[in-house]
């Protein structure tokens, strides 16, 4: 990722990007029906915006406890004017499903895990993410608007960092994690009812890419060995 050369060496550094999954990299070249497959998919209806809230293959507290509230202060997608695609973590997952039968919403699909995130990033308008190296490589990919909120829980504060390579292009918001559960709904709400700025900043997020990562890195490794 840019900014290394904190770290280390200008002259030993080389950006390539971190390599991805192939199903990712093909969204970097969309295709007609894309996105309503992924809409079929997770059984989302295709005029309402979807929501893809992803708290990282372990889940979140404070981004389920988010989607929660969401959820509580506008049960009907009708009323929030979106729906939801809920990646709660596994360890999360039962909570979760026995938290949404005892509170009645529509136009939320819930899941422990994520086994196709092309899938999910495509059928996404808006993203809220943790902020780990490979989610935003990923999401710089796909080229979607995101609020990113990093993990306090990481050392260094490194998912900071990561978000802030992303907002300082004006691709995403940072939201810091003890706000989330407050703030995450007014976030989403906001960005989705503007969506010039959310054409913006997805060409924002657009530039970051590294579609080709995986070559680089392999072109580099053979010139080392050379």
């Amino acid at each position: 990722m840019p900014g290394m050369e904190r770290w280390f060496p200008v002259k030993r550094l080389v950006v390539t990007g971190n390599p991805l999954r192939h199903h990712v990299v093909q969204l970097a070249q969309p295709h007609d029906g894309q996105h309503q497959e992924a809409l079929d998919h997770y059984g989302l209806r295709n005029d309402l915006p979807v929501v893809f809230v992803m708290g990282g293959s372990l889940g979140a507290v404070s981004m389920n406890d988010a989607v929660k509230a969401i959820l509580t202060a506008e049960p009907s997608a009708a009323q929030r004017g979106y729906q939801l695609l809920w990646q709660c973590g596994g360890r999360h997952e039962a909570e979760a499903q026995t938290w949404l039968n005892a509170h009645p919403c529509d136009g939320v699909v819930c899941t422990g895990f994520v086994d196709r995130m092309d899938l999910a990033y495509g059928a996404a308008r808006l993203i809220a993410s943790r902020a780990g190296a490979m989610s935003v490589a990923e999401l710089a990919l796909v080229g979607k608007p995101a609020v990113l909120v990093p993990s306090p829980h990481v050392a260094e504060d490194h998912q900071t960092h990561n978000a802030r390579s992303l907002t300082e292009l004006g691709g995403a918001e940072l939201l810091p994690d003890r706000e989330v559960r407050e703030k995450l709904g007014a976030a989403v709400a906001r960005l989705l009812d503007d969506p010039d700025t959310c054409a913006a900043m997805a060409e924002a997020m657009k530039s970051a890419a590294k579609p080709h990562a995986a070559a680089a890195v392999v072109d580099e490794l053979e010139r080392l060995l050379a």
